[in-house]
């Protein structure tokens, strides 16, 4: 017969089938007689006994031949070691045996291991042992041998706890499986976890090799995906090579990699770690490199560095060292941080950082000539507990000594309370140089202004700065509280030495897409030349005497705020002046012949005064402009009165004063009343007779002239005398 005959191979693959089914006839019929229930439940109720553990069989036991020897057992329960607790419940068990085993020798060795439908309590005490460290143990002498090549546990309920820990997890819908312990196996877990409210749903898979009770790994992955602590669209996942021994839980892991990301909020973290060593109540690593976001509506954060001699406990822990650099971004704003610290805890929710140094870098759109810096060194606590954290320091800022203590309570949205002292804020480091020569040049600034500096800020505290200047303005031992919200700027219980006199009162801005300012504040006893020329760059009157400034204004900048300034200004000054024009003497000088009068304006004469008594005003404000009706001045030679207008949105003057002789000073001038105009632009303006006001209701200039002469010839011989 041809080999490529198809009758030959047909007749050998019926043979072969034959050949098979006998064998497997045979071998099935040697199980079932051999197999014995009766024996088999005495065999495994009795397994565990030198392990003080009891195993209670309710279900049937039977024999299976397919697809590999062994026997099926329904309705299993274990007990703790030494208790009457259970430790676990298994729905049914599947033993399968070693085919060539049981054919050659009948002996039974277990090499296939499946249950299903089972809950357990896995627990490890207060020493770090776990409770199934006994079970991973080498079996007494039986006649039944465990060696499993493959284990499968399907519908799994695990509960896990901690005696050194107050968590308690459960993992649902567990299966785990471990093929080829033979050789290297393959190990998959998959689970549900539970913790409070909170699930993940648990992957674990990776080669292992065991040897007893330790189990390697040359590359286990662990993906953590779900809800924990807070975080949404939790994505963990950890990699790396370890060895694991079951019965002391130690753990020796080389290479590891962390990488933890989030949906809400939104953070990326990634760790490498060298080596790790885990035994009993001690976690150690001699160091970490660390990497993370935290993005925040309005405010993102980053940090990267390194973790030296790490040594955590159940219940404490520290760090020799943490060192690396902390991005914060609120908005335009950027504010850098190099940290160096050591860290303890005493619980795992109880931080502390001591000796903690800071050096800061404070980048702003509003700090255009320079960014702000600070050297500190103090102390911070973290309550992950309460979401608290709390910190005092001392050192520079910008050279300048301060001190800040302040509370953070929550994270995702934080609130701050503060105590802050600052011996110097010079704001004119930070200005463009255009603005920082005046104050004045802030009015006319097209800079946008805003409340989006504050980004996700809520802020309440004391505030207190020796000496705050601004171009040439300046306050000391200022002083008040601060409230800060995205929305809302205050300023309350403001306080402060000004140009010999004190302040007070408050300032608030609030509405971020355009802003609202509204300041209330008091002066007394206030020298008014210096402030004036330091602000507005104006130096015609000088006094000593209290003020009541109350104005609103809106706008994107300060240009737009000076254009809608409403409000009301009053001020009342003693023993004073008004420099640039001596009205006495003006009067004094009047021409005799009246015919080559004409409206002339009067140079401005820095050398010349107007000295008063005490002068009285009130303005109010419109849109930015300051109309006052009722300036009151009062020297021992004349008195004045005056009404008129301010224009800030244009920056003009249009003023009346209306001078007269004091007939207390000067008996035998009765009347004299001479009008004047101050126009031009309000820090350079020019003084002129209204000459308009002495002759109205007068026609031709012969009447006009007459005039004149009738109203000021016999009172200005008066005054000469």
């Amino acid at each position: 017969m041809k080999l490529n005959s198809g009758r030959l191979w047909l007749k050998a693959i019926v043979f072969s089938l034959i050949a098979f089914f006998s064998v497997w006839l045979g071998l099935t019929a040697m199980v079932h007689w051999q197999f014995n229930a009766e024996q088999v439940r005495h065999d495994i109720e009795s397994a565990l006994t030198d392990r003080e553990r009891s195993i209670s069989v309710q279900g049937k036991i039977s024999a299976q031949a397919w697809p590999r020897p062994g026997v099926y057992i329904e309705k299993v329960f274990i007990s703790e070691a030494n208790s009457p607790d259970r430790f676990a419940s298994l729905a049914d068990i599947e033993l399968g045996f070693d085919w060539w085993a049981l054919l050659l020798n009948g002996e039974k060795v277990v090499t296939h291991l499946a249950a299903r439908d089972i809950e357990a309590n896995l627990h490890r005490n207060d020493t770090g042992r776990l409770n199934i460290a006994d079970l991973l143990q080498t079996a007494s002498q039986s006649d039944v041998k465990i060696d499993l090549d493959d284990v499968e546990l399907r519908d799994m309920t695990l509960h896990i706890s901690d005696a050194n820990q107050p968590y308690r997890l459960r993992l649902e819908q567990t299966r785990f499986s471990l093929n080829g312990l033979h050789q290297q196996a393959q190990l998959n877990v998959e689970a549900i976890v539970h913790e409070g409210e909170r699930a993940l749903s648990l992957q674990l898979r990776g080669p292992v090799v065991v040897e007893g009770e330790q189990l390697t790994t040359s590359g286990m992955t662990l993906l953590l995906n779900g809800e924990a602590a807070g975080l949404r669209g939790l994505h963990f996942e950890a990699s790396g090579a370890a060895r694991f021994n079951v019965a002391s839980s130690r753990l020796e892991a080389q290479m590891l990699h962390v990488d933890l990301r989030a949906t809400e909020p939104l953070i990326n973290f990634t760790a490498d770690i060298p080596s790790l060593t885990s035994m009993a109540q001690r976690l150690e690593a001699p160091r970490m490199m660390v990497e993370g976001q935290l993005n925040l509506p309005g405010s993102r954060y980053a940090f990267d560095g390194e973790i030296q001699a790490v040594s955590v406990g159940s219940d404490d822990g520290r760090a020799r060292r943490i060192e690396g650099r902390l991005e914060w971004r609120f908005g335009q704003h950027r504010l850098n941080a190099a940290i160096d610290t050591p860290l303890h805890f005493n619980a795992i929710d109880d931080i502390h950082l001591a000796p903690l140094r800071l050096s800061t870098r404070l980048n702003s759109p509003h700090l255009p000539r320079r960014e702000m810096r600070s050297a500190l060194i103090g102390e911070m606590r973290v309550d992950l507990k309460n979401h608290l954290l709390s910190g005092t320091f001392d050192g520079t800022l910008d050279g300048e000594k301060l001190r800040i203590q302040g509370k953070q309570q929550g994270f995702s949205e934080p609130k701050h309370n503060l105590s802050l002292s600052l011996a110097r804020l010079d704001l004119n480091r930070y200005l463009p140089r255009a603005q920082a020569q005046q104050a004045k040049a802030l009015l006319d600034s097209k800079q946008k202004l805003g409340l989006d500096w504050l980004g996700p800020l809520a802020v309440e505290g004391d505030f207190e700065i020796g000496e705050l200047s601004a171009g040439r303005f300046a306050m000391h031992n200022v002083g008040f509280h601060l409230s800060a919200k995205p929305d809302r700027l205050a300023l309350e219980g403001l306080k402060a030495d000004i140009y010999e006199g004190q302040l007070s009162g408050s300032f608030q801005m609030e509405n971020p897409e355009q802003p609202i300012i509204r300041i209330d504040q008091r002066l007394s006893r206030m020298n008014l030349h210096p402030l004036l020329k330091d602000v507005f760059d104006f130096g015609r009157l000088e006094g000593f005497g209290d003020g009541r400034v109350q104005i609103r204004a809106q706008g994107r900048s300060f240009d737009e705020l000076r254009k809608t300034l409403n409000g009301s200004l009053a001020l009342s000054l003693n023993k004073g002046a008004l420099t640039g024009i001596d009205l006495v003497a003006a009067l004094r000088n009047l021409p005799a012949e009246l015919e080559s009068w004409s409206l002339r304006p009067m140079t401005p004469d820095g050398s010349k005064k107007t000295e008063f008594q005490r002068l009285n005003a009130s303005f109010r404000f419109d849109n930015g402009i300051a109309r006052n009706q009722d300036l009151r001045l009062n020297s021992s030679l004349l008195n004045l009165s005056g009404s008129g207008k301010f224009d800030l949105v244009d920056n003009i003057i249009d003023y009346a004063l209306e001078a007269s002789v004091n007939p207390t000073a000067i008996a035998s001038v009765k009347t004299l009343s001479v009008p004047l105009k101050i126009t031009g632009a309000i820090a350079t303006p020019t003084y002129a007779l209204d000459f308009n006001r002495l002759v109205k209701e007068k026609k031709t200039e012969t009447e006009k002239q007459e005039a004149l002469k009738e109203q000021l010839t016999q009172p200005l011989r008066a005054l000469g005398r």
